[in-house]
């Protein structure tokens, strides 16, 4: 599993597809075709506000959907339930911050901590609103508890990002735990809205269908390897079948995410979280070492899905902080998910080394 990373089909997809995407940049065509205007959407919010839903409309939308379907449901759709629901217009507001927030980072101190109080202020407000419906969720108002849950995955992944010289990255893995807890009610909302027979039309994190590719033979490879370790390491036949079941899902993103529309869209990285079993997820906030050696192998998922503010510094600063986490019996099993990052120095280098 070690050498030197070398370029694979997935990645020559995913960055041919990413130059020919036209989801990062909005298009004033896209307002031109919707009939909602600001006005109407947002009635009675004041001037923080509206500044808050015209961002969302205009910029944070398209950095959110995963596809051109998406944009529509995002920026026309998804607003039109916010008028509905107050706490779908916390959440749209919170994550507009917040993308606010990134945009004034490193620029304006001042600035960015405006913005990222505002965003925890809706972001606080919509999880009190939104708890109190999720025993009673209903034609009514599933649409915009999946659009809701789409967001707090979206959100608490941009509020954990890593950033340089300001957050301590120890707290990245007990971050993503909660985050695949958050994955978890995600999936709660769209089981419920099956048994309901409803057909979402604000469900953006939906995964696109694809023929699949065929992974690189070295990923093909590096995956045998991790169910050979699961073999050998397990404790007992639950562990090997909880991380077997978690070694299946995982590998079925790399598929999704070698396909055109797979890596061209930044919610196939978040198909694991929402298929994430519990019992993985709480070997996981164990840090159990193949649970470990596992999640550096998504850290090569998160770093090949377009560029995403939302996204941004999680493969590196994840990989690292597992690696640290690692006892050096268990470091050459992560040096494949290393060498596709390429992060820090070859790990060879680094067995034995103190970190």
């Amino acid at each position: 599993m070690g050498g030197k990373a070398t370029r694979t089909p997935e990645r020559d997809v995913r960055q041919n597809s990413h130059e020919n995407s036209s989801l990062h940049t909005p298009k004033s065509d896209n307002m031109d075709n919707t009939s909602i205007s600001i006005s109407q959407i947002t009635p009675n919010l004041n001037l923080e506000g509206l500044e808050l839903v015209l961002h969302w409309f205009t910029a944070t939308a398209a950095t959110v959907a995963g596809n051109p379907a998406a944009l529509q449901i995002v920026q026309t759709i998804i607003l039109k339930q916010a008028m509905k629901h107050q706490f779908l217009l916390h959440g749209i507001l919170a994550l507009s911050a917040l993308h606010l927030a990134h945009s004034h980072s490193g620029k304006d101190a001042a600035a960015e901590a405006k913005y990222t109080n505002i965003a925890t202020a809706h972001h606080n407000q919509g999880l009190v609103e939104y708890q109190s419906i999720l025993k009673d969720i209903t034609e009514e108002n599933y649409s915009s508890s999946i659009a809701f849950s789409s967001i707090t995955v979206m959100y608490a992944f941009a509020q954990s990002r890593p950033i340089p010289g300001r957050k301590d990255k120890k707290a990245l893995l007990d971050d993503l735990v909660q985050i695949f807890v958050l994955g978890k009610g995600w999936q709660k909302v769209v089981s419920v809205s099956r048994d309901l027979d409803c057909h979402s039309n604000g469900d953006f994190m939906s995964e696109t269908q694809s023929p699949e590719f065929a992974l690189a033979a070295d990923t093909e490879v590096a995956f045998t390897d991790l169910q050979e370790l699961n073999a050998r390491e397990s404790q007992n036949d639950i562990e090997k079948a909880i991380f077997a079941t978690a070694i299946g899902s995982l590998k079925e993103v790399f598929r999704k995410q070698a396909t055109p529309a797979g890596a061209l869209d930044p919610h196939t990285a978040l198909g694991w979280t929402n298929t994430m079993h519990n019992d993985f997820v709480d070997l996981l906030r164990e840090r159990r070492p193949l649970a470990l050696v596992i999640t550096a192998y998504y850290c090569v998922v998160l770093d090949r899905v377009p560029e995403a503010w939302w996204l941004s510094g999680w493969s590196e600063g994840l990989l690292d902080v597992i690696w640290r986490d690692l006892g050096l019996e268990y470091r050459k099993e992560a040096d494949w998910a290393r060498e596709k990052v390429r992060i820090g120095v070859p790990s060879e280098a680094l067995q034995g080394s103190k970190l």
